[in-house]
Protein backbone atom coordinates (compact mmCIF):
# COMPACT_ATOMS: atom_id res chain seq x y z
CA UNK A 1 0.00 0.00 0.00
CA UNK A 2 2.78 2.38 0.96
CA UNK A 3 4.68 1.50 -2.24
CA UNK A 4 1.64 2.25 -4.46
CA UNK A 5 1.14 5.54 -2.62
CA UNK A 6 4.75 6.53 -3.31
CA UNK A 7 4.37 5.63 -6.99
CA UNK A 8 1.23 7.78 -7.17
CA UNK A 9 3.04 10.70 -5.53
CA UNK A 10 5.96 10.39 -7.96
CA UNK A 11 3.56 10.29 -10.91
CA UNK A 12 1.81 13.40 -9.61
CA UNK A 13 5.16 15.17 -9.29
CA UNK A 14 6.02 14.23 -12.88
CA UNK A 15 2.60 15.21 -14.25
CA UNK A 16 3.36 18.94 -14.88
CA UNK A 17 6.51 18.08 -16.87
CA UNK A 18 4.75 15.35 -18.86
CA UNK A 19 1.91 17.77 -19.64
CA UNK A 20 4.37 20.46 -20.73
CA UNK A 21 6.22 18.06 -23.03
CA UNK A 22 2.94 16.74 -24.48
CA UNK A 23 1.74 20.27 -25.32
CA UNK A 24 5.06 20.96 -27.05
CA UNK A 25 5.00 17.73 -29.09
CA UNK A 26 1.33 18.08 -30.06
CA UNK A 27 1.89 21.61 -31.35
CA UNK A 28 4.94 20.58 -33.39
CA UNK A 29 2.70 17.95 -35.03
CA UNK A 30 -0.02 20.58 -35.59
CA UNK A 31 2.55 22.96 -37.10
CA UNK A 32 3.67 20.19 -39.47
CA UNK A 33 0.08 19.49 -40.56
CA UNK A 34 -0.61 23.20 -41.13
CA UNK A 35 2.54 23.59 -43.22
CA UNK A 36 1.76 20.48 -45.24
CA UNK A 37 -1.82 21.59 -45.89
CA UNK A 38 -1.35 25.24 -46.84
CA UNK A 39 2.24 25.55 -48.13
CA UNK A 40 2.07 29.37 -48.25
CA UNK A 41 4.32 31.07 -50.81
CA UNK A 42 5.83 34.24 -49.26
CA UNK A 43 4.35 37.66 -50.05
CA UNK A 44 5.14 41.24 -49.06
CA UNK A 45 7.78 41.64 -46.31
CA UNK A 46 7.81 37.89 -45.76
CA UNK A 47 8.96 37.41 -49.35
CA UNK A 48 11.67 40.03 -48.88
CA UNK A 49 13.04 38.24 -45.81
CA UNK A 50 13.24 35.02 -47.82
CA UNK A 51 14.68 36.53 -51.01
CA UNK A 52 17.40 38.54 -49.26
CA UNK A 53 18.52 35.71 -46.99
CA UNK A 54 20.93 34.56 -49.72
CA UNK A 55 21.18 37.86 -51.60
CA UNK A 56 22.37 40.47 -49.11
CA UNK A 57 22.97 43.05 -51.83
CA UNK A 58 19.20 43.55 -51.87
CA UNK A 59 18.98 43.68 -48.06
CA UNK A 60 16.95 46.49 -46.50
CA UNK A 61 15.62 45.10 -43.19
CA UNK A 62 15.51 42.02 -40.97
CA UNK A 63 18.96 42.21 -39.39
CA UNK A 64 20.53 38.84 -38.68
CA UNK A 65 17.35 36.93 -39.52
CA UNK A 66 19.11 35.81 -42.70
CA UNK A 67 21.42 33.63 -40.57
CA UNK A 68 18.44 31.43 -39.73
CA UNK A 69 17.15 31.07 -43.28
CA UNK A 70 20.21 31.19 -45.55
CA UNK A 71 21.49 27.67 -44.64
CA UNK A 72 18.04 26.17 -45.21
CA UNK A 73 17.60 27.97 -48.53
CA UNK A 74 21.04 26.78 -49.66
CA UNK A 75 19.83 23.25 -48.95
CA UNK A 76 17.03 23.92 -51.47
CA UNK A 77 14.29 23.76 -48.88
CA UNK A 78 11.13 25.68 -49.74
CA UNK A 79 10.25 28.87 -47.88
CA UNK A 80 7.39 27.27 -45.95
CA UNK A 81 9.37 24.22 -44.80
CA UNK A 82 12.27 26.48 -43.82
CA UNK A 83 9.83 28.63 -41.86
CA UNK A 84 8.41 25.51 -40.23
CA UNK A 85 11.88 24.45 -39.05
CA UNK A 86 12.84 27.91 -37.77
CA UNK A 87 9.53 28.68 -36.04
CA UNK A 88 9.08 25.18 -34.61
CA UNK A 89 12.59 25.41 -33.17
CA UNK A 90 11.60 28.75 -31.65
CA UNK A 91 8.54 27.09 -30.09
CA UNK A 92 10.72 24.37 -28.55
CA UNK A 93 12.98 27.10 -27.16
CA UNK A 94 9.87 28.84 -25.79
CA UNK A 95 8.77 25.58 -24.17
CA UNK A 96 12.13 25.38 -22.40
CA UNK A 97 11.92 29.03 -21.33
CA UNK A 98 8.43 28.52 -19.91
CA UNK A 99 9.25 25.38 -17.95
CA UNK A 100 9.82 26.26 -14.30
CA UNK A 101 12.17 24.01 -12.37
CA UNK A 102 10.73 25.53 -9.20
CA UNK A 103 7.87 23.33 -8.03
CA UNK A 104 4.76 25.46 -7.80
CA UNK A 105 1.29 25.95 -9.22
CA UNK A 106 2.88 28.29 -11.73
CA UNK A 107 4.16 25.23 -13.63
CA UNK A 108 0.59 24.50 -14.76
CA UNK A 109 0.05 28.16 -15.59
CA UNK A 110 3.24 28.10 -17.70
CA UNK A 111 1.94 25.09 -19.63
CA UNK A 112 -1.39 26.82 -20.20
CA UNK A 113 0.42 29.92 -21.47
CA UNK A 114 2.46 27.68 -23.79
CA UNK A 115 -0.83 26.29 -25.12
CA UNK A 116 -2.21 29.78 -25.79
CA UNK A 117 0.98 30.94 -27.49
CA UNK A 118 0.99 27.78 -29.61
CA UNK A 119 -2.47 28.71 -30.90
CA UNK A 120 -1.27 32.27 -31.57
CA UNK A 121 1.86 31.10 -33.40
CA UNK A 122 0.23 28.33 -35.43
CA UNK A 123 -0.74 30.42 -38.49
CA UNK A 124 2.67 32.11 -38.61
CA UNK A 125 4.71 28.91 -38.40
CA UNK A 126 4.77 28.18 -42.18
CA UNK A 127 5.46 31.89 -42.94
CA UNK A 128 8.92 33.47 -43.08
CA UNK A 129 8.35 36.10 -40.37
CA UNK A 130 10.43 38.20 -38.01
CA UNK A 131 7.93 38.38 -35.12
CA UNK A 132 8.48 34.92 -33.63
CA UNK A 133 12.32 34.77 -33.83
CA UNK A 134 12.66 38.28 -32.37
CA UNK A 135 10.93 37.66 -29.04
CA UNK A 136 12.16 34.06 -28.69
CA UNK A 137 15.83 34.92 -29.23
CA UNK A 138 15.57 37.85 -26.82
CA UNK A 139 13.93 35.68 -24.15
CA UNK A 140 16.24 32.74 -24.74
CA UNK A 141 19.24 35.04 -24.49
CA UNK A 142 17.96 36.35 -21.16
CA UNK A 143 17.27 32.80 -19.95
CA UNK A 144 20.78 31.57 -20.79
CA UNK A 145 22.26 34.69 -19.18
CA UNK A 146 20.37 33.96 -15.93
CA UNK A 147 21.76 30.40 -16.00
CA UNK A 148 25.29 31.72 -16.64
CA UNK A 149 25.08 33.83 -13.47
CA UNK A 150 24.43 30.70 -11.38
CA UNK A 151 26.96 28.47 -13.16
CA UNK A 152 29.64 31.09 -13.80
CA UNK A 153 30.55 29.68 -17.24
CA UNK A 154 31.93 32.00 -19.91
CA UNK A 155 30.56 29.86 -22.74
CA UNK A 156 27.03 30.49 -21.46
CA UNK A 157 27.63 34.25 -21.28
CA UNK A 158 28.93 34.21 -24.86
CA UNK A 159 25.92 32.15 -26.00
CA UNK A 160 23.50 34.55 -24.30
CA UNK A 161 25.16 37.54 -26.02
CA UNK A 162 24.87 35.85 -29.43
CA UNK A 163 21.20 35.00 -28.88
CA UNK A 164 20.27 38.49 -27.64
CA UNK A 165 22.25 40.10 -30.48
CA UNK A 166 20.26 38.18 -33.09
CA UNK A 167 16.97 39.12 -31.39
CA UNK A 168 17.86 42.82 -31.15
CA UNK A 169 19.05 43.02 -34.75
CA UNK A 170 15.84 41.64 -36.26
CA UNK A 171 13.48 44.28 -34.84
CA UNK A 172 14.56 47.89 -34.27
CA UNK A 173 12.04 48.38 -31.43
CA UNK A 174 13.90 45.93 -29.22
CA UNK A 175 17.26 47.35 -30.25
CA UNK A 176 16.34 50.91 -29.25
CA UNK A 177 14.70 49.71 -26.04
CA UNK A 178 17.89 47.91 -24.99
CA UNK A 179 20.07 50.78 -26.21
CA UNK A 180 18.33 53.16 -23.80
CA UNK A 181 18.39 50.48 -21.11
CA UNK A 182 22.17 50.16 -21.46
CA UNK A 183 22.51 53.93 -21.08
CA UNK A 184 20.37 53.87 -17.92
CA UNK A 185 22.44 51.02 -16.49
CA UNK A 186 25.69 52.84 -17.29
CA UNK A 187 24.44 55.93 -15.46
CA UNK A 188 23.35 53.78 -12.54
CA UNK A 189 26.72 52.00 -12.49
CA UNK A 190 28.58 55.33 -12.53
CA UNK A 191 26.54 56.80 -9.67
CA UNK A 192 26.13 53.81 -7.35
CA UNK A 193 28.62 52.58 -4.77
CA UNK A 194 27.29 49.01 -4.90
CA UNK A 195 28.92 47.79 -8.10
CA UNK A 196 28.04 44.13 -7.70
CA UNK A 197 29.26 41.32 -9.94
CA UNK A 198 25.67 40.86 -11.20
CA UNK A 199 25.53 44.52 -12.27
CA UNK A 200 28.89 44.28 -14.05
CA UNK A 201 27.89 41.12 -15.92
CA UNK A 202 24.50 42.58 -16.83
CA UNK A 203 26.23 45.63 -18.30
CA UNK A 204 28.62 43.44 -20.27
CA UNK A 205 25.76 41.29 -21.52
CA UNK A 206 23.47 44.13 -22.65
CA UNK A 207 26.08 46.57 -23.99
CA UNK A 208 27.90 43.84 -25.93
CA UNK A 209 24.63 42.69 -27.52
CA UNK A 210 23.60 46.25 -28.41
CA UNK A 211 27.01 47.13 -29.92
CA UNK A 212 27.29 43.92 -31.96
CA UNK A 213 23.68 44.22 -33.13
CA UNK A 214 24.22 47.81 -34.24
CA UNK A 215 27.46 46.88 -36.00
CA UNK A 216 25.81 43.96 -37.80
CA UNK A 217 22.87 46.04 -39.06
CA UNK A 218 25.15 48.92 -40.02
CA UNK A 219 27.37 46.52 -41.95
CA UNK A 220 24.39 44.94 -43.73
CA UNK A 221 23.09 48.36 -44.79
CA UNK A 222 26.54 49.46 -45.94
CA UNK A 223 26.99 46.27 -47.99
CA UNK A 224 23.52 46.47 -49.55
CA UNK A 225 23.05 48.21 -52.89
CA UNK A 226 19.36 48.73 -52.05
CA UNK A 227 19.92 52.19 -50.47
CA UNK A 228 16.60 53.70 -51.58
CA UNK A 229 14.62 50.80 -50.12
CA UNK A 230 16.54 51.12 -46.84
CA UNK A 231 15.62 54.80 -46.63
CA UNK A 232 11.99 54.04 -47.47
CA UNK A 233 11.88 51.44 -44.70
CA UNK A 234 13.07 54.02 -42.18
CA UNK A 235 10.45 56.57 -43.26
CA UNK A 236 7.28 54.61 -44.03
CA UNK A 237 6.52 53.54 -40.39
CA UNK A 238 6.41 57.24 -39.40
CA UNK A 239 4.03 58.05 -42.26
CA UNK A 240 1.71 55.13 -41.50
CA UNK A 241 1.85 55.87 -37.77
CA UNK A 242 0.30 59.35 -37.62
CA UNK A 243 0.80 61.23 -40.89
CA UNK A 244 -0.78 59.21 -43.69
CA UNK A 245 -3.27 56.93 -41.97
CA UNK A 246 -7.01 56.41 -41.75
CA UNK A 247 -9.10 56.84 -38.58
CA UNK A 248 -10.77 53.45 -39.04
CA UNK A 249 -10.04 49.83 -38.21
CA UNK A 250 -6.93 50.24 -40.38
CA UNK A 251 -5.48 53.07 -38.30
CA UNK A 252 -1.70 52.91 -38.04
CA UNK A 253 -1.31 50.13 -40.58
CA UNK A 254 0.83 49.99 -43.67
CA UNK A 255 -0.77 51.53 -46.75
CA UNK A 256 0.39 52.29 -50.29
CA UNK A 257 -0.37 56.04 -50.06
CA UNK A 258 2.12 56.31 -47.17
CA UNK A 259 4.74 54.50 -49.25
CA UNK A 260 4.08 56.75 -52.23
CA UNK A 261 4.38 59.91 -50.11
CA UNK A 262 7.62 58.64 -48.56
CA UNK A 263 9.03 57.99 -52.03
CA UNK A 264 8.10 61.47 -53.20
CA UNK A 265 9.77 63.14 -50.22
CA UNK A 266 12.75 60.81 -49.89
CA UNK A 267 15.27 63.55 -50.76
CA UNK A 268 14.18 65.72 -47.80
CA UNK A 269 15.78 65.29 -44.35
CA UNK A 270 13.55 63.04 -42.26
CA UNK A 271 13.82 64.88 -38.91
CA UNK A 272 12.86 68.33 -40.23
CA UNK A 273 10.19 66.77 -42.44
CA UNK A 274 8.56 64.99 -39.48
CA UNK A 275 8.59 68.14 -37.33
CA UNK A 276 6.87 70.04 -40.12
CA UNK A 277 4.24 67.34 -40.74
CA UNK A 278 3.49 66.71 -37.06
CA UNK A 279 2.98 70.44 -36.49
CA UNK A 280 0.38 70.51 -39.29
CA UNK A 281 -1.80 67.73 -37.84
CA UNK A 282 -4.81 69.09 -35.89
CA UNK A 283 -5.03 68.06 -32.23
CA UNK A 284 -8.43 66.46 -32.82
CA UNK A 285 -6.95 64.17 -35.48
CA UNK A 286 -4.07 63.22 -33.16
CA UNK A 287 -6.56 62.21 -30.48
CA UNK A 288 -8.67 60.15 -32.89
CA UNK A 289 -5.71 58.29 -34.40
CA UNK A 290 -4.06 57.56 -31.06
CA UNK A 291 -7.38 56.51 -29.50
CA UNK A 292 -7.98 54.16 -32.42
CA UNK A 293 -4.50 52.63 -32.12
CA UNK A 294 -4.74 52.24 -28.34
CA UNK A 295 -8.12 50.58 -28.68
CA UNK A 296 -6.50 47.95 -30.93
CA UNK A 297 -3.44 47.80 -28.68
CA UNK A 298 -5.25 47.12 -25.41
CA UNK A 299 -8.70 45.76 -26.20
CA UNK A 300 -9.51 44.51 -29.69
CA UNK A 301 -7.69 42.09 -31.96
CA UNK A 302 -8.70 42.51 -35.57
CA UNK A 303 -5.71 41.59 -37.71
CA UNK A 304 -4.82 38.05 -36.78
CA UNK A 305 -1.92 35.89 -37.88
CA UNK A 306 -4.56 33.68 -39.50
CA UNK A 307 -5.43 36.75 -41.56
CA UNK A 308 -1.84 36.91 -42.79
CA UNK A 309 -1.98 33.25 -43.77
CA UNK A 310 -5.28 33.93 -45.54
CA UNK A 311 -3.61 36.81 -47.44
CA UNK A 312 -0.84 34.47 -48.59
CA UNK A 313 -3.41 31.98 -49.88
CA UNK A 314 -5.57 34.65 -51.54
CA UNK A 315 -2.71 36.40 -53.35
CA UNK A 316 -1.26 33.10 -54.51
CA UNK A 317 -4.77 32.01 -55.57
CA UNK A 318 -4.91 28.78 -53.62
CA UNK A 319 -8.69 29.20 -53.45
CA UNK A 320 -9.45 25.72 -52.15
CA UNK A 321 -7.46 26.54 -49.03
CA UNK A 322 -8.62 30.12 -48.77
CA UNK A 323 -12.29 29.10 -48.70
CA UNK A 324 -11.75 26.52 -45.99
CA UNK A 325 -14.21 27.23 -43.15
CA UNK A 326 -11.62 26.05 -40.63
CA UNK A 327 -9.62 29.24 -41.30
CA UNK A 328 -12.43 31.36 -39.86
CA UNK A 329 -12.87 29.12 -36.80
CA UNK A 330 -9.12 29.16 -36.35
CA UNK A 331 -9.15 32.96 -36.53
CA UNK A 332 -11.77 33.07 -33.76
CA UNK A 333 -9.77 30.67 -31.58
CA UNK A 334 -6.66 32.78 -32.04
CA UNK A 335 -8.54 35.88 -30.87
CA UNK A 336 -9.63 34.06 -27.70
CA UNK A 337 -6.06 32.93 -26.96
CA UNK A 338 -4.67 36.45 -27.38
CA UNK A 339 -7.31 37.96 -25.09
CA UNK A 340 -6.62 35.29 -22.46
CA UNK A 341 -2.90 36.07 -22.63
CA UNK A 342 -3.69 39.76 -22.17
CA UNK A 343 -5.85 38.97 -19.13
CA UNK A 344 -3.23 36.69 -17.56
CA UNK A 345 -0.37 39.16 -18.09
CA UNK A 346 -2.47 42.09 -16.84
CA UNK A 347 -3.62 40.20 -13.72
CA UNK A 348 -0.07 39.10 -12.82
CA UNK A 349 1.28 42.60 -13.46
CA UNK A 350 -1.35 44.27 -11.26
CA UNK A 351 -0.94 41.62 -8.55
CA UNK A 352 2.77 42.41 -8.33
CA UNK A 353 2.03 46.13 -8.30
CA UNK A 354 -0.48 45.64 -5.47
CA UNK A 355 2.17 43.93 -3.32
CA UNK A 356 5.01 46.12 -4.59
CA UNK A 357 6.22 47.30 -1.17
CA UNK A 358 6.66 43.72 0.04
CA UNK A 359 8.80 42.63 -2.91
CA UNK A 360 12.57 42.15 -2.89
CA UNK A 361 14.76 44.84 -4.47
CA UNK A 362 15.92 42.55 -7.28
CA UNK A 363 12.30 41.69 -8.17
CA UNK A 364 11.38 45.39 -8.13
CA UNK A 365 14.33 46.10 -10.41
CA UNK A 366 13.25 43.45 -12.96
CA UNK A 367 9.66 44.72 -12.75
CA UNK A 368 10.91 48.27 -13.38
CA UNK A 369 12.86 47.19 -16.48
CA UNK A 370 9.79 45.33 -17.80
CA UNK A 371 7.60 48.40 -17.21
CA UNK A 372 10.11 50.61 -19.02
CA UNK A 373 10.20 48.26 -22.05
CA UNK A 374 6.38 48.11 -22.17
CA UNK A 375 6.10 51.91 -22.05
CA UNK A 376 8.77 52.15 -24.74
CA UNK A 377 6.84 49.78 -27.00
CA UNK A 378 3.62 51.70 -26.37
CA UNK A 379 5.31 55.00 -27.27
CA UNK A 380 6.87 53.52 -30.44
CA UNK A 381 3.60 51.96 -31.59
CA UNK A 382 1.69 55.16 -30.80
CA UNK A 383 3.92 57.23 -33.08
CA UNK A 384 4.83 54.65 -35.71
CA UNK A 385 3.15 51.88 -37.69
CA UNK A 386 1.23 49.31 -35.67
CA UNK A 387 -0.15 45.91 -36.61
CA UNK A 388 -1.73 43.29 -34.36
CA UNK A 389 1.16 40.84 -34.74
CA UNK A 390 3.44 43.49 -33.20
CA UNK A 391 1.72 42.63 -29.90
CA UNK A 392 3.46 39.25 -29.86
CA UNK A 393 6.62 40.69 -28.27
CA UNK A 394 5.17 42.87 -25.46
CA UNK A 395 2.47 40.37 -24.43
CA UNK A 396 4.75 37.33 -24.35
CA UNK A 397 7.54 39.30 -22.64
CA UNK A 398 5.14 40.51 -19.94
CA UNK A 399 3.48 37.15 -19.35
CA UNK A 400 6.69 35.15 -19.04
CA UNK A 401 8.50 37.76 -16.92
CA UNK A 402 5.59 38.00 -14.49
CA UNK A 403 5.29 34.21 -14.21
CA UNK A 404 8.98 34.02 -13.32
CA UNK A 405 8.67 36.85 -10.79
CA UNK A 406 5.63 35.36 -9.02
CA UNK A 407 7.12 31.85 -9.00
CA UNK A 408 10.31 33.28 -7.46
CA UNK A 409 8.31 35.20 -4.86
CA UNK A 410 6.32 32.06 -3.95
CA UNK A 411 9.51 30.02 -3.57
CA UNK A 412 11.10 32.73 -1.40
CA UNK A 413 8.01 32.90 0.84
CA UNK A 414 7.98 29.10 1.25
CA UNK A 415 11.64 29.14 2.32
CA UNK A 416 10.97 31.86 4.91
CA UNK A 417 8.14 29.95 6.57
Amino acid sequence: MRQSTNILKNNMKAFPLILHICITVVFIIIFFIITQKFKPIPISDFKDYWDTSTNLQNYYKGGLLFLLYAPLKLLNLSAYWSAFLVNSSCFIMLSYILWLDKKSHFQLLSSFVLLLIGIWFSALVPIVNSDIPTIIFVLFGLKIFSISIKNNKNILILTSIILLTIGLSIRSQFFYAFLLLSIFLLIFYATTKKRTLLLKRSLLFIISSVVISFSANFGLEAYSSNKIRIEEHKRVPFYTGLIETAITDNCGRYNTSALKLAQEEIAQPLSSLLIKKYSQIPLERYIKIISCKWEHYFFSYNQSTVGWLRSHLRINETIENFDDVSLYLWDYLEGISVHLLKLISTFLYLLFLYNFKKQRIIDKFVFGILTYILLFFLAIHTVMEFQARYLISPIILTTITMIYLHADILQTNNKNR
